[in-house]
């Protein structure tokens, strides 16, 4: 049975769109015949879902809000795109309307943004937004997709959104990526235990953590290495065993992977240790430590990170999406998902890693929406791919509850 989510719209190509990113959705459209009088985008998101949401209590509800924001107009059309040219919306005017305003201007830089409001099944409010920057053609061109699609080229091509297609245009389009934060949101458990996780085990689905090392001394931040060499401190092999005799009841089913670092590999032979696996076979992988997908360059990372600013950088690189040093956040995180899924055999894996990829993935899956220190990885926690029985992908953070630290000592 698909899940269903109402959507605050009656635009029959924007519900089109959106059944195209996220096939298998039981899509209902809901008019929320109420006024968008908030200033931005986010604001007039939220006025419509709340509105449906009040009649579908207990079901995911969906709106959304966009425009194109245009560089040397100030912003403009902005949050009034859909009424430019006045009331009632009339897109040839619009468009008209844009050129008219650009006659003669040099700077055509533009960015269409899609920020979507849900309300999920617990009442909870989420925000995501997707951006799509571009230019401003001189003519209109192409026959698909509607509003200023005729008129807007996105950045590394050249022919506008109605030029692209639909297929083509909804992998790069604001909307996509809106849409394709809200799949994960969809998608994701939350904050997880260890007990959870035994249902779900219980259950019939098969689970990998993705479960950050133990407690270790301090990194200096000289070493380009990123602390390959250190070890565990006695308290973070004690805590990794713990970790391992509460998952111990999974012992014959258990796979491990871990990062080749000291420190991780420490983590893995302790917590099999914990859960009396004899003589473990710990494949060390480097796509889990300094070869991350994450990386483009790790030095460019570590001079990043040598002035101690670790967690404002990392806050940045997920906000963005981008960093010096950094691959594309979402791009890197599938990359490592499907890496992780090509290796994961058994009904249980443990894969001991770092906590700069365990927030980065949760992050790009949005099962956190805003990393801070108070909700950052603590030692032994991780982030779950579960797979139920039909193959089904869902995502969460768990907490193993053994440190409120989030740095060595």
């Amino acid at each position: 049975m698909s899940m269903k989510l109402n959507v605050a719209t009656h635009n029959a190509h924007k519900l089109r769109e959106i059944g195209e990113i996220l096939p298998g959705y039981d899509i209902v459209a809901d008019d929320p015949d109420v006024e968008e009088t908030a200033p931005d985008f986010a604001g007039n998101a939220l006025i419509k879902v709340r509105a449906i949401a009040a009649r579908h209590p207990g079901e995911w509800s969906m709106a959304d809000d966009s425009g194109l924001e245009v560089r040397a107009l100030g912003g403009a059309p902005g949050v009034r795109s859909a009424r430019y040219a006045g009331e009632p919306s009339n897109t040839p005017a619009n468009n008209a309307l844009l050129l008219k305003n650009l006659e003669g201007v040099d700077d055509r830089a533009a960015c269409f943004t899609c920020t979507i409001a849900l309300v999920d099944p617990e009442g909870r409010e989420h925000v995501v937004t997707g951006h799509c920057p571009g230019r401003i053609a001189h003519a209109p061109s192409g026959t698909a997709g509607f509003g200023y699609d005729p008129l807007f080229i996105p950045d590394g091509y050249e022919m506008s959104f109605a030029d692209l297609g639909e297929e083509a245009k909804n992998k790069i389009s604001h909307r996509g990526r809106a849409l394709t934060q809200v799949k994960e949101l969809l998608t994701s458990l939350g904050e997880l235990t260890l007990e959870d996780v035994h249902a779900l085990l219980r259950a019939g689905n098969r689970v990998l953590l993705m479960t950050r090392h133990a407690e270790r001394p301090h990194i200096d931040h000289e070493d380009p290495s990123f602390g390959a060499a250190l070890p565990l401190t006695a308290d973070g092999e004690e805590m990794s065993r713990a970790f391992g005799r509460m998952i111990r009841p999974f012992a014959d089913v258990v796979q491990f992977a871990s990062s080749p670092l000291r420190r991780t590999m420490m983590t893995a032979e302790c917590i099999a240790e914990g859960m009396g696996v004899a003589h473990p076979d710990i494949s060390p992988e480097d796509a889990l430590g300094n070869g991350t997908f994450y990386f483009v360059d790790q030095h460019a990372v570590w001079e990043e990170f040598r002035d101690g600013s670790f967690f404002q950088k990392c806050f940045d690189y997920f906000e963005k999406g981008t960093y010096r040093g950094f691959a594309d956040l979402h791009a890197a995180s599938d990359a490592l998902e499907e890496w992780c899924l090509a290796h994961f055999t058994a009904p249980f894996a443990i894969f001991t890693t770092h906590d700069l990829y365990i927030a980065a993935y949760l992050a790009a899956r949005t099962v956190i929406s805003r990393f801070t220190l108070e909700n950052w990885p603590r030692f032994l926690d991780s982030a779950a791919i579960i797979i139920a029985p039909d193959g089904t992908r869902r995502y969460a953070l768990v907490r193993a509850g053994l440190s409120d630290r989030v740095s060595g000592v």
